[in-house]
């Protein structure tokens, strides 16, 4: 027999202890150990998926007042949840001695519910000690098994997914697809059962496919100088920033290590070996990213770069939405006009006093997130909403990745006239814009759910002429995309009158329904534009004797004085310019006004 911690002999080789012998083998015991816990892990996360939130069951449409959370077993053998944990936020209660079968539900409830009403008589129900309350701003739900394995999770927000109508109470969000058990947003709708939910049965909407994809990185943090948070669509692989390679190209700094930030496991934090320099830019290269549902990341490039704190007019008001539809919510898209990454966490949304001053303000964002140069950001307090309401090109920028910020305070945006500010936290006014109804189109039959965009990015947030109702065929609105009545003027050097086209159709279809002009002339000086028709007489002066500086942007969009459309026909605009060094200037341009 041996002893641990003798001296004893094997083959004439004394050995001083027996744990020597047993060293190597214990490590290998050790490591196969935490090798099978994340098997484990592995294979059970999925199997138990949630299903339904009641969040707010106030005012009853059809089921009882009472919250519930419904799990379902996707896997193909029954399983006990006893002694599980339940996260809400940051509370927890343990679930009691349940079983669900495989391809059945549970529905979870407080330990207080009444469950000898008819409506639970059918369902397979857990009265669960300290079951914990769910908030309808929403919260993260996260399910743990008895040795603290994580086994499901998913993140809800009421306001956010039920549409208008809903949002008042009694109704459920529903799993679409319980192939899902990603916990992504785009799975959970409004219940469509008349009574408000479907607890213990199949779910209303439910269909089997998924909108799952290949996860993509949505945004970038930088929590700190040293640290990068990259953010994605998809939960991540519990463990796949570890397994995933990043590194920096053509940097002195290297990547120390990457972690999953739990427990939605939706973002992996980047730790580098030195601080973000201010002002450069960085390329991070992200390789193997396996996602919970097992596919896997394409190799992805991502820029890098520390945010700052934006100055004025480098982030611009570039569409508004202040009159939506029933159902929908004021919006509003900037856009990064300069060459850096802006701190868009240092910058509020603010509507104005009866001085013009800025009032209450929100953050468009709680934490350090890049906003990149060229692309835009949709701000809203449900920009899902926005999208779903939207759909022809919402979304699809040019340029880049756009933003889309759900806020948690909102400017009241009045339906008739408003005034909204970009505002630093120090209280200076980055860009602002006075709003008016009259500033859409007349041809319109209604403006409710129809945006102003912006001509021109380069424009005047306050100039009523940068401004113009959105295009029919886009949906009246392009949220997080570039405009559709936005023009682009090709720098010509032989000419001071530039347009975006020699022609325009003000009809409000979209397609040229304004004529961008820029004026570019050496000096400051006195510009008049005017517009004369081919017959000789001058339809309407676009520019009356205006004081200009060296360049000029200004728009016409088909008007005379009276804000009649002119006749269909060929007009010839005609630019004098009195510089203030005594130079003049005259030229000639051919403009088509067609029906």
């Amino acid at each position: 027999m041996l002893y641990l911690g003798r001296t004893i002999s094997y083959d004439g080789t004394k050995i001083q202890n027996f744990n020597q012998i047993m060293e190597y083998p214990r490590k290998i015991l050790i490591l196969l150990c935490l090798l099978c816990q994340l098997v484990a892990e592995a294979a059970g996360f999925g199997s138990i998926v949630f299903s339904e939130i009641m969040a707010d069951p106030s005012p009853m449409v059809g089921l009882p007042d009472v919250e519930y959370i419904e799990l379902y077993n996707r896997g193909d053998v029954s399983c006990s949840v006893k002694g599980w944990t339940l996260q809400v936020g940051d509370r927890v209660c343990i679930l009691p001695d349940v079983v669900i079968r495989a391809g059945g539900y549970v529905v979870l409830l407080s330990s207080r519910v009444d469950v000898s009403m008819e409506v639970w008589a059918d369902i397979d129900v857990a009265l669960c000690e300290g079951f914990p309350a769910l908030l309808n701003a929403g919260s993260d739900l996260v399910l743990y098994d008895e040795i603290g394995q994580r086994q499901a999770a998913v993140s809800y927000a009421v306001d956010q997914l039920l549409p208008a109508f809903k949002r008042s109470g009694g109704w459920s969000l529903e799993c679409v697809s319980l192939e899902d058990w990603s916990g992504s947003a785009c799975d959970w709708e409004a219940s469509l059962d008349p009574c408000g939910g479907s607890p213990g049965r199949v779910n209303s909407g439910d269909r089997p496919t998924s909108c799952v994809e290949l996860p993509a990185c949505d945004r970038v943090y930088v929590p700190e100088k040293n640290c990068i948070e990259l953010a994605f669509t998809e939960m991540l692989d519990t463990n796949g920033g570890e397994r995933a390679f990043l590194f920096l190209e053509s940097s002195d700094r290297t990547v120390l290590r990457v972690e999953s930030v739990m427990p939605m496991c939706r973002r992996l934090r980047v730790y580098l070996s030195d601080t973000l320099r201010a002002g450069d830019w960085y390329r991070l290269h992200c390789r193997s990213l396996q996602a919970a549902n097992g596919s896997v990341l394409a190799d992805t490039l991502i820029e890098v770069a520390l945010p700052l704190m934006p100055d004025s007019f480098q982030l611009t008001l570039n569409e508004v939405l202040f009159n939506p539809l029933s159902d929908g919510y004021d919006f509003v898209e900037l856009y990064n006009r300069s060459e850096s990454c802006l701190d868009v966490s240092r910058v509020l949304l603010a509507g104005a006093d009866e001085q013009g001053k800025p009032g209450q303000g929100w953050p468009l964002s709680e934490e350090r997130l890049c906003f990149y140069p060229g692309t835009y950001a949709l701000v809203s307090r449900s920009t899902r909403t926005v999208l779903e309401s939207y759909p022809s090109k919402a979304g699809v920028s040019d340029d880049g990745i756009s933003l889309f910020l759900d806020m948690s305070g909102f400017p009241s945006m009045g339906d008739d006239a408003g005034h909204i500010l970009l505002v630093s936290r120090s209280g200076s006014v980055l860009d602002e814009m006075q709003y008016d109804a009259d500033m859409h189109s007349n041809l319109l039959a209604h403006v409710d759910g129809v945006s102003l965009e912006k001509v021109h990015v380069d424009g005047s947030s306050m100039r009523s002429d940068m401004w113009c109702s959105a295009a029919s065929v886009f949906g009246f609105a392009t949220p997080g995309c570039r405009n559709s009545q936005a023009g682009k003027i090709s720098v010509q050097a032989d000419t001071y009158l530039q347009t975006d086209a020699d022609w325009l159709s003000p009809n409000s279809d979209g397609d040229h329904d304004v004529v961008l002009m820029q004026l570019r002339v050496p000096n400051a000086g006195i510009a008049d534009v005017s517009l004369f028709h081919s017959s000789g007489y001058r339809a309407v002066h676009v520019l009356d004797h205006v004081w200009v500086g060296e360049e000029t942007l200004f728009t016409w969009d088909g008007r005379d004085a009276s804000g009649r459309l002119l006749s269909p026909g060929s007009y010839v605009l005609l630019l004098r310019f009195f510089s203030d060094r005594g130079q003049r200037i005259t030229e000639r341009k051919v403009l088509h006004l067609i029906p």
